[in-house]
């Protein structure tokens, strides 16, 4: 059996962070037989065949994967040079065929299955999507890893077992003259970067386009920027997409939100846009849609209204703000500040709006949608952090205005898991004044550092920028980061391999 690296396990802060691990010089391995506890697929496996790749990388996706060995039990997973600790297995029976149709493109559709159902296992780390297995029988599955798949033969019920760190443990170890595993003292880093641009075309409804780009450093060097259309980020069924549609009918113009699983077919995630349509008889114009964030499962939009009413001089406009679950984006309304931060939520809104509206002079009977009141609330970004703010709609004679007001309350983990700063706000912007944003990465190894028109990528040594930028990446006029999802450690490589496999053109 060849040797495995153990990676370290950095830090747990991010969705994504650390799942994998290499081995360390405090790290063994021993051989163990299967334990009473049993999974759908323990054992000791070996990857024969490579069923589907891009074309221009099946040589190199051979030589990386083929023949590598693969293991299951229920403390970790070891898949060729990686570890990975406390996977969690979920298993569910699905038609086959189906299956193949619908959900997955890196797997053949031509694959023989055994019988009309199949066994499907989603393998997770750190409640986020790592890999899933088709078994075919009790000898023979198909592995789904970085939009590849895979062929897998069993070679054995018995497994390496691992055991880490302690003295304790390293003293038995020694005592049974097991082998130890070099360390790997390499930073690795790499962020999912999501980006929105206003498209000046001069429509009267405004129209946004997005990207994302992937950023990753090793020991503080830069690897090549890479780049796709729309919004790709990681969830906890694997990597997923998302797009905003203009449809158009006549004198009106909606946009929509549409997100579908890389793996899947897209045309599967298409929902029914002519009946979605929420123009009213006496309006012309449209809805514009704006994403203002994107985290794992929710995204805040920005709906915005304007036109004018048919036979009539008369104009209409209408704005709100909604964060809207990424699994039912058909649903026009959003949750509520109570879906995610309780009464406290609830407390901390009704301040914030009773200031405004103080502040303002403005009487409750003014007040548009006022019982969809804790439903008008999203994300901005400010010196380097997500906050809430709400927005009232009110009238002012026949006009209609809008204000937005702080909400002072730390979002809710549920919509934003990693937002901290390994460098003080004030420290980046005296040392670059233009700085209009900031992130750093779980690692504290790397900043972006944001002003109007490029991200400049900083290095970080004992909590202060490097003297010079790593690399500088060009931003259109008016762009704003809308996402930033951070890897480490083994994870850069699988989002980076993800990344280049299913967004070649």
């Amino acid at each position: 059996m060849k040797k495995i690296r153990l990676i370290i396990l950095l830090t747990l802060i991010t969705l994504y962070v650390t799942g994998c691990v290499n081995i360390t010089t405090n790290s063994v391995q021993m051989l163990t037989a299967p334990k009473n506890q049993q999974i759908p697929v323990g054992g000791t496996w070996k990857i024969i065949e490579v069923l589907k790749t891009a074309a221009k990388d099946s040589v190199t996706v051979e030589e990386a994967w083929l023949e590598k060995t693969v293991q299951f039990t229920p403390d970790y997973m070891v898949l060729g040079e990686y570890l990975l600790k406390e996977p969690r297995y979920k298993i569910k029976r699905v038609d086959g065929e189906e299956y193949l149709l619908y959900s997955r493109r890196s797997i053949p559709k031509n694959i023989a299955l055994p019988s009309k159902e199949i066994d499907v296992i989603t393998i997770t780390d750190q409640d986020k999507y790592f890999c899933e297995i088709l078994r075919l029988d009790a000898d023979k599955l198909v592995l789904e890893i970085h939009n590849y798949s895979f062929y897998l033969e069993k070679i054995s019920d018995e497994t390496t077992h691992i055991v880490l760190n302690t003295d304790e443990e390293k003293n038995r170890a020694q005592s049974l003259n097991i082998v130890n595993y070099r360390e790997d003292n390499l930073t690795r880093t790499g962020v999912l970067v999501g980006l929105r641009a206003l498209e000046e075309n001069g429509d009267p409804v405004p129209k946004y386009r997005y990207r994302t780009l992937w950023i990753a450093a090793k020991n503080k060097e830069l690897h090549p920027i890479l780049e796709t259309k729309d919004i790709f980020f990681p969830r906890k069924s694997g990597f997923w997409k998302m797009e905003v549609q203009r449809e158009m009918e006549g004198d009106w113009a909606e946009d929509f939100l549409l997100a579908y699983n890389v793996a899947t077919d897209k045309t599967n995630s298409t929902w029914d846009f002519e009946t979605a349509l929420q123009r009213e008889p006496d309006k012309t114009g449209g809805i514009s849609r704006q994403i203002n964030y994107v985290g794992n499962d929710y995204v805040s939009i920005e709906t915005a209204g304007v036109g004018s009413y048919k036979g009539s001089s008369g104009k209409w406009k209408e704005s709100r703000l909604q964060i809207v679950p990424i699994d039912n984006l058909s649903n026009k309304r959003g949750v509520t500040i109570r879906d995610l931060a309780g009464e406290e939520g609830i407390s901390s809104m009704e301040a914030g709006r009773q200031r405004v509206l103080q502040d303002r002079k403005l009487r409750n009977q003014k007040i548009m949608d006022a019982a969809r009141l804790e439903e008008n609330f999203g994300l901005e970004r400010k010196m380097g952090h997500w906050f809430y703010k709400g927005r009232v709609s009110y009238f002012e004679g026949e006009d209609i205005h809008f204000v937005d007001y702080n909400i002072n309350l730390i979002p809710s983990l549920k919509l934003v898991f990693y937002d901290e700063l390994s460098v003080p706000w004030t420290q980046i912007k005296d040392k670059i004044p233009g700085t209009i944003d900031v992130y750093t990465s779980p690692n504290k190894d790397i900043a972006l550092v944001v002003t109007k028109s490029e991200i400049m990528v900083y290095g970080i040594d004992n909590g202060q920028l490097q003297s010079n930028p790593l690399g500088k990446i060009a931003l259109e006029k008016g762009e704003t980061i809308i996402m930033a999802e951070w890897a480490t450690g083994s994870y850069v490589e699988n989002w980076e391999q993800t990344f280049m496999s299913v967004n070649t053109p």
